[in-house]
């Protein structure tokens, strides 16, 4: 396997893993993924890695050191992306439960309501 092959395997797996962290993410809130500046920023990321990834191999390191310093960051980054992906699941819940809060409030606030104007216009018996 030559360096071209080896930085677009590379980019790809960095790729797939972003997008796939992406649709989770989404998928957990709700959203569906559409183009827009989330898929820009992961394309921009992607660009990062590959370019980090270039400047890597072109360093005089040993094979071993190499490889121990891409595992690095590669776990760094997956530690990276999976914490904010808690992140995210953790906000979005909170939202969800302040909204299930919210429509209970107003839910039990107009059926106050339409009784107390039901009384009112004496269709309650």
């Amino acid at each position: 396997m030559n360096a071209n092959d080896t930085i677009h395997s590379v980019t790809s797996a960095t790729s797939d893993r972003a997008m796939s962290f992406a649709d989770r993410a989404l998928d957990k809130l709700g959203f569906v993924r559409k183009s827009g500046p989330l898929e820009s920023l992961l394309m921009i990321g992607a660009g990062l890695v590959i370019g980090g990834t270039a400047v890597a191999f072109l360093t005089p390191v040993s094979g071993a050191g190499l490889r121990r310093k891409v595992r690095q960051f590669f776990t760094r980054t997956v530690d990276a992306v999976e914490e904010t992906e808690a992140r995210l699941e953790a906000r979005g819940k909170k939202a969800l439960a302040g909204a299930a809060e919210k429509i209970d409030e107003l839910t039990h606030a107009t059926k106050g309501k339409l009784a107390e104007e039901a009384r009112a216009n004496g269709t309650v018996r």
